[in-house]
């Protein structure tokens, strides 16, 4: 709350607000938003950046002016029609298309086929990088995304070498492991700092290091039009 309190009074004067997340440690996973702090005040945002390699990711946290972009945001709604009339005009037509054709009975249902020509495109690219009235509010406040495996495992129940296992497993000289299995038994030997993960149809198992690295995983499934996916 206290970190709304410091995005209203700028975004009431029209700016769009953005939660940067103070880093603990040089994480590879996420974006981050560049900004020059002064105390617990909105400050303009410098720069957005891509998921960095593991030395730029030091570099970012050991200068404090980097902080993890959160993927959430603070604006007023009229702020963020205007601003996106001037930045991104197709995806708010799409949008205003899709709102139009909408059917209500028990739930309001916006056009599919409308919605459907919308760009694919994130706030960030499309809005964010580019608006003059981009501002950051730091928060501290132990987030995290749990946007990996490896971020599961790391708010997950864990035994005392740090395994969080789930379902029917045997780990025998584990350590730092998340395994989860849904069907069937899963017995692992060894593993150390890895995730896998069992369903009916498919078997996981990759270093958490790489978890990121699941999304090219999900791209070939989506090539080979497996019903995986």
């Amino acid at each position: 709350m206290a970190a709304v309190r410091t995005a209203l009074p700028a975004a009431e004067a029209g700016s769009l607000l953005t939660f940067g997340v103070v880093p603990d440690h040089a994480n590879t996973g996420y974006g981050y938003i560049q900004a020059r702090p002064e105390g617990t005040s909105a400050v303009p945002v410098v720069s957005f950046e891509e998921k960095p390699d593991e030395a730029t990711a030091e570099r970012y946290v050991a200068g404090g002016e980097h902080f993890w972009n959160s993927g959430m945001f603070f604006f007023p709604v009229r702020e963020l029609l205007a601003e996106l009339e001037t930045h991104a005009p197709e995806i708010l037509a799409a949008c205003r298309r899709a709102v139009d054709g909408r059917e209500e009975d028990d739930f309001v249902r916006l056009d599919a086929e409308a919605f459907a020509v919308c760009t694919s495109d994130s706030i960030d690219y499309a809005l964010m990088e580019k608006t003059s009235r981009a501002m950051m509010v730091s928060l501290d406040a132990g987030w995290s995304d749990v946007g990996s495996w490896s971020a599961l495992h790391d708010v997950a129940e864990k035994d005392g070498d740090g395994n969080s296992l789930f379902g029917d497993v045997v780990a025998e000289g584990c350590r730092e492991t998340y395994v989860s299995a849904a069907s069937r038994l899963v017995a692992a030997v060894g593993l150390d700092g890895f995730v896998v993960v069992e369903t009916e149809d498919a078997v996981m198992v990759l270093p958490k290091d790489r978890a990121q690295d699941v999304k090219k995983i999900v791209e070939w499934l989506k090539e080979q039009r497996r019903t995986e996916l």
